[in-house]
């Protein structure tokens, strides 16, 4: 009797829980959220054609600025370092004994020209007299000589004069160009002595820092795709320097030399380009990248780089299609050009996953959200523009 219970009592136990079972609602399963993404879009762009080579920075001209006469550093009148006009004031010397010697030549000149006006007078007054026939030629000669020796002295003394004078504007020391002076080499109260062989007459340095040259050596090979290049263009190439830091500095030039040896040894020839520097941001010396344009890629596709990823298969980068949905893309890189790259493999507009999702994969839906992209890169219409601006500016 007692398993008879028991066994009634299972089978409501179990229908029980069928009965609660089936009342239960059915679970749906949740969409995720689309996740804003942000995106930036692929350009189109005419490019130029890039041959680029490791350069380093020239001076166009360099001048040691030096004493020209004898004594002592008054004043100094620049910093060092610092970019300075042609004419502008360096270094004034004392002037007291060069203005004394002009002092002394101007009065020598006047003691002259007395003695020209007096032996004028004299020389007239025995032209006078001998035509009176009251003196003798022999006086009327002498008279003559007079004249001849005074008029002689007094261009010594202007000669005298002007040395005098131009040694008293040597106690001014200006700078011949605009350029970048460097640190000075002596101080107020310090004497410099131009005649004095065991010393050394020189203040500083001065570079011409605007333009500057840029010499870098290519392969023997790649002159001839230059020289064709060049050929084609009827004008000198143009470049764009770079110099290597964390914040590119970038500016523009020609390619004006082409040294008339290669070396045998690296088997390379030598070039040199002029840049403009018309902030003085690059100094002489220092190392960067010189972008040579061999030709123009007309309707090149670009995309920021900082959106390319790479896996075993090359480069792909995330697209976004009609249905708002992450889509795999792959490209080939081609070249870069600033902070974008060129690209085969997309079209222009099309929009690009840039940021903004901590998980990326296919299929995923998206809230585009647009950015800014970076900095236009360089086009062949800028090269252009520059060249053309930076040979107006050496004119």
């Amino acid at each position: 009797m007692a398993s008879v219970v028991n066994t009634k009592r299972l089978c409501l136990m179990v229908l029980s829980l069928v009965f609660a079972y089936g009342c239960e609602k059915p679970t749906t399963r949740m969409t995720p959220k689309p996740a804003n993404a942000d995106i930036v879009y692929a350009i189109e762009r005419d490019i130029p054609n890039f041959t680029h080579y490791p350069a380093n920075t020239q001076a166009v001209e360099t001048v040691d600025i030096v004493a020209r006469t004898r004594g002592f550093i008054e004043g100094i009148h620049f910093k060092d370092g610092q970019i300075v006009k042609q004419n502008q004031l360096l270094y004034t010397l004392e002037v007291i004994y060069d203005q004394a010697d002009v002092e002394q030549a101007q009065a020598e000149l006047a003691i002259t020209n007395a003695k020209v006006t007096r032996s004028r007078l004299s020389y007239e007054r025995q032209e006078r007299l001998l035509a009176k026939k009251l003196t003798s030629k022999e006086e009327r000669d002498k008279a003559l000589l007079d004249y001849n020796e005074a008029v002689a002295e007094r261009k010594r003394a202007r000669a005298l004069l002007t040395q005098a004078q131009r040694e008293l504007s040597y106690t001014e020391v200006r700078a011949p160009f605009d350029g970048r002076i460097s640190r000075t080499r002596f101080y107020p109260g310090e004497l410099v002595d131009p005649d004095n062989a065991s010393g050394s007459t020189t203040l500083t340095q001065l570079l011409k820092t605007s333009p500057l040259y840029v010499d870098f050596p290519i392969p023997s090979n790649d002159l001839q795709t230059l020289l064709t290049a060049q050929y084609q263009k009827g004008f000198a190439l143009p470049v764009r320097f770079t110099l290597l830091s964390d914040s590119p500095v970038h500016t523009f030039g020609s390619l004006n030399f082409i040294n008339n040896t290669a070396d045998q040894q690296s088997g390379t020839i030598l070039l040199r380009a002029t840049i403009s520097n018309q902030t003085n941001h690059i100094y002489p010396g220092q190392y960067g990248t010189i972008f040579v344009q061999t030709g123009t890629i007309p309707n090149a596709i670009l995309i920021p780089t900082a959106t390319i990823h790479e896996d075993f298969n090359g480069n792909f980068v995330y697209t976004v299609d009609t249905k708002q949905q992450l889509k795999r893309q792959n490209i080939k890189t081609v070249q870069k050009i600033d902070a974008w790259t060129q690209v085969q493999g997309l079209k222009a507009n099309t929009p690009i996953l840039a940021g903004g999702l901590s998980i990326i994969h296919p299929g995923l839906h998206v809230i585009p959200n647009k950015i800014p992209p970076p900095p236009a890169p360089v086009t062949a219409k800028d090269m252009s523009t520059a060249h053309t601006t930076q040979e107006d500016d050496q004119g």
